[in-house]
């Protein structure tokens, strides 16, 4: 099938907290649907807490990454 979901790219993120909200286990055919935390998407990553610390932290290890090879380069 040309069209078919691929169930193991497939996340569930939860957004907001609180006890009242209900969980639920989603399926795609007999695949569970795994909830996660954190998920990376057109380079941009999200967190459940819209919070945007870990995409802001990985952005400024990958400078130090490059600043570090151009500074070993020239050194």
């Amino acid at each position: 099938m040309a069209n078919a979901i691929e169930s193991k790219k497939c996340h569930i993120m939860n957004f907001g907290i609180g006890e009242r909200r209900p969980n639920f286990t989603y399926k795609i055919g007999d695949h569970i649907i795994q909830i996660t935390k954190t998920e990376k998407d057109l380079g941009v990553t999200i967190q459940n807490n819209l919070s945007p610390e870990h995409h802001i932290s990985d952005i400024v290890r990958k400078a130090n990454n490059k600043i570090a090879n151009i500074k070993a380069t020239f050194s």
